[in-house]
């Protein structure tokens, strides 16, 4: 998590106008603090308390639209052969 392009804490006091960059999953997202509350309310109320930026929700689309574009590398569902069971078998018994 970023705060104003430094590095923050976990205990960074935040208040509102506070422009903070944060990282879910693949994504990264830049919000503006717009409120503050000292009680814990349900997400639908927390989600008015700040909002996205332009560049941020467009820059998270365009990386959705890329991921859908790519070939997903999964491996094949099967299950493995004899030869690779004892692969993996090996494999283990040199990790422990």
């Amino acid at each position: 998590m970023r705060c104003e392009g430094f590095r923050a804490k976990p205990g960074k006091t935040v208040e509102p106008g506070l422009r903070i960059r944060l990282q879910q999953g693949d994504c990264e997202r830049e919000i503006i603090v717009e409120g503050v509350r000292n009680d814990r309310r349900p997400a639908p109320e927390a989600q008015r308390l700040y909002r996205e930026t332009e560049a941020s929700i467009r820059r998270r689309e365009e990386q959705a639209a890329n991921r859908k574009i790519q070939p997903a590398h999964w491996p094949p569902a099967t299950r493995p052969s004899k030869k690779q069971r004892r692969d993996i078998r090996k494999f283990k018994q040199e990790e422990g």
